[in-house]
């Protein structure tokens, strides 16, 4: 995905070396997590109102995503609510085999849409009738 001219890329350090890197096209913002996702560096993923304005949706990359804790998962979901009453689907990408197990043990890997890849949750998007692969 290339942001596009009025779109760019920002990266947010966080406490354990983690980090947040936003990217906007064509009314899909992704936003790539890496490091650790947990009560200290969980403000990452409040997003500014303004990279979300006129997104139809919000994918969050979680192939670099090494741990997630309860509080991470808390502010992914209540990122998704805002998110749905914006009208914006949020799915997660290529979640790595913990975090998988913490979506599963949790059940919300049935509440967001699980894509094996960014790629593929893009694809998806522009297919609104391809079922995303858990």
């Amino acid at each position: 995905m290339t942001p596009t001219a009025s779109s760019g890329t920002d990266d947010c350090p966080l406490g354990n070396g983690a980090t947040l890197t936003v990217q906007r096209s064509d009314g899909v913002v992704v936003a790539a997590l890496a490091g650790e996702l947990d009560l200290d560096s969980v403000d990452v993923v409040r997003l500014d109102p303004a990279v979300l304005s006129g997104a139809t949706h919000l994918l969050f990359d979680l192939a670099e995503l090494d741990f997630c804790d309860s509080s991470g998962l808390n502010a992914l979901l209540r990122l998704r609510a805002e998110a749905a009453q914006r009208g914006i689907e949020v799915g997660l990408c290529a979640p790595g085999e913990r975090v998988r197990m913490l979506l599963r043990v949790t059940g919300t890997d049935q509440v967001f849409p699980l894509h094996p890849s960014v790629e593929a949750a893009l694809a998806a998007t522009a297919d609104p009738t391809a079922v995303p692969a858990r």
